[in-house]
């Protein structure tokens, strides 16, 4: 899930389309894809043409409006890029676990579940979530890399880069300088320091709001799900066993970005002058 100029994108995975809610009018439209049509297919001019296979995740880049798809069934990252649906990483139907190093369509992934982007370098981060993995689009070089975990090899260590084991990573969101992910497996979750690849477990004492879908849910157990950060810089996550919303405050967050200053109204010219008033009338002639 993601927003950008007023409209919510979703994936409604088992639908294989992309939904967009305009949170102006509160109107659902389908975005991209085909309703109820699995399938791999581009579309150079209409998005709607396009199919996608349980799609699980999407991510915007706000410098263009661009939107990147966790296209988990077809094992792809797929981009929609105005009316057009290309694809953007992995080989569309072909699962696998290489090509790091190299260009990103020739690399393969397992089951991707995750996507965001670095808003201030347009850097792609992908849950490769079956090969429990977390990979890296560099935008500039197209190259794909290795951020953290050990292919195929599931677990729950800490570490830095390919020493660190991960279970199923799902969502996940960046945010000054880290990267916040879902780790399915492990009921936690986790923070990667992108400055050193280093991975920990990610713990704040303070959750701010918990909104139970179910009367009867405690809080906190967490299954984490899906990640974002909200405009007051607190991290948002879905709770797949609970059944709930749950706002976590990240400590020492830098403060949120105050809301943008609408522009200022055109100057308006100056009044008009008011005509002076007219001459007094003469006086009546004197009486005869």
């Amino acid at each position: 899930m993601c927003y950008h100029n007023g409209v919510v994108y979703i994936a409604d995975s088992n639908n294989h389309v992309i939904r967009a809610i305009d949170t102006a009018t509160y109107t659902v439209s389908t975005y991209a894809g085909t309703p109820g049509v699995p399938g791999s297919a581009d579309h150079a001019t209409n998005r709607n043409s396009a199919t996608f296979n349980l799609p699980y995740d999407v991510a915007c880049d706000t410098s263009n409006g661009d939107l990147y798809v966790a296209d988990t069934g077809n094992h792809a990252i797929r981009k929609i890029s105005g009316n057009s649906v290309a694809l953007y990483l992995g080989t569309a139907g072909t699962p696998g676990g290489g090509g790091d190093g190299g260009p990103r369509l020739s690399a393969t992934l397992r089951g991707p579940r995750g996507v965001t982007v670095d808003q201030s370098t347009q850097d792609m981060y992908i849950s490769d979530t079956a090969n429990h993995v977390i990979r890296k689009v560099r935008a500039a070089t197209g190259v794909v890399t290795l951020v953290a975990g050990q292919y195929g090899n599931a677990g729950y260590i800490n570490g830095v880069g390919s020493s660190a084991r991960l279970g199923q990573p799902y969502g996940l969101v960046h945010f000054a300088g880290y990267l916040y992910f879902a780790d399915y497996d492990r009921y936690e979750v986790r923070r990667i320091d992108l400055s050193s690849n280093s991975v920990t477990f990610f713990s704040s004492d303070t959750v701010i709001i918990s909104a139970p879908l179910l009367p009867d849910v405690v809080v906190p157990a967490w299954r984490p799900v899906f990640l974002d950060v909200s405009l007051r810089s607190s991290l948002i996550m879905t709770d797949d066993d609970q059944q709930s919303v749950v706002e976590i405050q990240i400590p020492n967050a830098p403060p949120p970005s105050p809301p943008p200053v609408p522009p200022s109204p055109p100057p308006q010219p100056p009044p008009s002058p008011s005509p002076p008033p007219p001459p007094p009338s003469p006086p009546p002639p004197p009486p005869t």
